[in-house]
């Protein structure tokens, strides 16, 4: 079945209840098909991706502790990203480093 973009927005919900019911809805822009929406079953999807081996459980069920210190690798590239986009000139670039090292201490280079 299809449906204009416009009425999707319009009835989000009814839509996608149709797609999880197994229809396939045909999006169309003015006419013109540019997306389908199908419905996902994922209980077995996960199910043969872990007996593929593809994905399994983690060992524990506790979330891993996120550090918001990072390795000055990733800091250094990150900086240098930000002065090729022109989002940090030279004089920013030394800038940043310097503020970044006295910050945390004289970065471990061999990280």
């Amino acid at each position: 079945m299809e449906v204009g973009a416009s009425e999707l927005r319009a009835n989000l919900r009814d839509w996608l209840e149709r797609a999880r019911e197994g229809d396939e809805v045909v999006v169309t822009e003015r006419g013109i098909p540019v997306a389908r929406l199908l419905g996902i079953d994922a209980a077995p999807l996960l199910d043969r991706l872990t007996a593929e081996g593809l994905i399994g459980r983690p060992a524990t069920a506790e979330r891993p502790a996120v550090s918001s210190r990072m390795a000055y690798p990733e800091v250094r590239a990150a900086l240098a990203a930000a002065h090729r986009n022109h989002d940090l000139d030279g004089d920013g670039l030394a800038q940043a480093e310097a503020s970044w090292a006295e910050f945390w201490g004289q970065p471990d280079r061999s990280s």
